[in-house]
């Protein structure tokens, strides 16, 4: 292959991925929506996703959703309810929209996923990170608490 079959290659596939990120830009907020209002039809005030990742392996922990509470805030922690939800996708190749149906605790994870690739790709790798991303459902916010792990080295030489 030559020097310019390779170059047209990638500026090929850095259009494909322009495209695909004003779209997504654009489904975004239909997206959000459709979780929030599924989450606050359920009674849910707020929804916890912890993930972990070290050696080139990570994974989401576990979803756990809160009610909101008279006496402390919020209750006790249940499942995401079983539900599904239709969201927008983009085709990566083609940059379509499509919709597709997915249950809820799975959209959820797809789209914290998607932020935590976009906000610290690799998080997974070497020593990792771990963290939660929090969901309230009120504020109709998603919000990353992000812990990055990290060997450090102090080198000293002396001569005397």
């Amino acid at each position: 292959m030559s020097a310019h079959q390779t170059d047209n290659g990638f500026a090929a596939y850095e259009a494909k991925q322009s495209r695909f990120d004003k779209v997504w830009e654009q489904i975004l907020p239909h997206n959000k929506a459709v979780l929030f209002d599924a989450l606050a039809s359920a009674g849910i005030e707020c929804v916890i996703l912890e993930f972990d990742g070290y050696g080139d392996d990570g994974q989401f922990q576990g979803t756990t959703a809160y009610h909101a509470g008279v006496e402390h805030g919020l209750k006790e922690g249940t499942d995401v309810p079983v539900v599904s939800v239709i969201l927008k996708s983009v085709v990566f190749d083609t940059g379509e929209v499509e919709e597709k149906s997915v249950l809820l605790a799975s959209a959820i994870e797809e789209m914290v996923s998607d932020f935590l690739e976009d906000t610290h790709d690799g998080w997974e790798d070497g020593e990792g990170a771990f963290g939660h991303f929090r969901l309230s459902v009120p504020d109709r916010s998603i919000t990353l608490e992000y812990n990055e792990r990290y060997i450090e080295t102090n080198f000293e030489e002396h001569s005397f």
